[in-house]
Formats: C-alpha cells, sequence, structure tokens
C-alpha cells in the first residue's frame, strides 16, 4: 500500500452535522487533549481550505504530556501539515503559515489552479483537466516525503472524496451534546455509500461521546 495509514478525526452535533462559522461546537477541554492524543503520534496533519478559513487554530501539539509521549518515539517535536485547496482565497498570514516547528508545511491543488504566493511547499497532485486534487498522487507524494501515518482534521468533501477512494483506515468521532440543524455532514463530498466500520472504542466525558472506528480490514 503506497500511501500512509489514514486516520479521519472530526467533531459532530448529535444530528450528525459538522461546524462551521454560522453554527460552531464549542470545543471542551476534554476535546482538545483528545485532539493532542491523535496528533502526537503521527507524522503529518492535512485539512482543507473551506475549514482554515472557518477555524484558524494551531496544528501543533500544546499538551506538555502529548509532547513528552512524541518525544518517546522519537518523532520531531513539529508536525508536518498539509492543506488541500483549489487554490483560492488563501490567507498568507493564517496561522497554519506560521508554524516554524513543522517539518514541512505543503499546500496541494489541482494541476490546473493559478500558482500561489504563500509560504508553503506548491504540490500539484491532478491531471491537467481535474477540478480537484488526485489523492492517489497526494498520498504517494506524502508517503514518499516519509508520511506513514496521516491525520485528517478537514470538512465533508475532504472526507467523502477520502471514503471514496478507499483512502480511510480509522475514524475518530466526537459526538457533542447539542443540535444544529441545517449544514454539512462529514461525508458530504461523497458520491456513494461508504464502507461498513467496526467500532473500537466508546467513552463518555462529560457528556460528550468519544467513538473510534476502523474499516473492515484495516
Amino acid at each position: 500500500m503506497n500511501r500512509p495509514h489514514v486516520a479521519i478525526n472530526a467533531a459532530i452535533s448529535l444530528d450528525g452535522k459538522l461546524a462551521g462559522r454560522q453554527a460552531p461546537l464549542q470545543v471542551s477541554r476534554a476535546d482538545r487533549r483528545h485532539m493532542d492524543f491523535l496528533r502526537h503520534g503521527v507524522d503529518a496533519i492535512l485539512l482543507g481550505a473551506a475549514t482554515l478559513r472557518a477555524n484558524d487554530y494551531p496544528l501543533q501539539l500544546r499538551c506538555p504530556v502529548a509532547q513528552a509521549l512524541r518525544r518517546s518515539h522519537g518523532l520531531p517535536a513539529g508536525i508536518a501539515c498539509v492543506l488541500v485547496s483549489r487554490g483560492q482565497a488563501l490567507m498568507p498570514t493564517a496561522r497554519f503559515f506560521a508554524q516554524p516547528q513543522a517539518p514541512f508545511l505543503a499546500v496541494a491543488t489541482p494541476a490546473g489552479a493559478p500558482d500561489l504566493a504563500l509560504p508553503a511547499e506548491h504540490w500539484r497532485c491532478s491531471a491537467p483537466d481535474a477540478a480537484d486534487v488526485d489523492w492517489r498522487i497526494l498520498l504517494g507524494r506524502l508517503a514518499a516525503r516519509g508520511v506513514h501515518r496521516l491525520l485528517v482534521e478537514a470538512g465533508g468533501n475532504v472526507v467523502g472524496q477520502l471514503l471514496d477512494g478507499g483512502h480511510v483506515d480509522d475514524l475518530h468521532l466526537t459526538l457533542c451534546p447539542r443540535l444544529l440543524g441545517p449544514g454539512p455532514s462529514l461525508s458530504a463530498g461523497s458520491q456513494r455509500p461508504g464502507p461498513t466500520m467496526r467500532l473500537r472504542t466508546c467513552v463518555e466525558r462529560d457528556g460528550e461521546i468519544f467513538l473510534h472506528y476502523t474499516t473492515q480490514g484495516a
């Protein structure tokens, strides 16, 4: 398998919706700790441009315990980060582009996207006439850069495309005790039914439920 192990991390409402600018989900202390726990062992984090525009949050570890765990695994202090975009409306002042610890920062776009004047590597990852990135190309390029474990913190379009391509191994969901009403779902970009998932763990903390699923055979 010429790609990293791919894990999805997302928070959803009780009615299965992702947060957005108009309908935020408050991030609890337990969920922040959980996020750092998931991040501490990965080689790179991937997000989409819409997620970056909605939530320009820091991607590096903040928890001292998670930082110590990462050091104990012999991993570099910083985590490489990849942004997937169609090449429009990216702000060079976003905190994504100011992560001094990251081994590398990359923006992956389709081949036809405009040139980007951004403080990051620019990867063109598709056929010339494609509207979206080719995930086989992008994941293969990450594997060639030494990324063995990839954590995806993206919206429904990215997650749906990864599911359609059979590129997802783990799914980590935080179920938040709130109803959001109309809005995007976790697999909004999918064009077909997703795989059957196997529940591995289910933990409740202060009204939130932390779920870990794997795809069959992962």
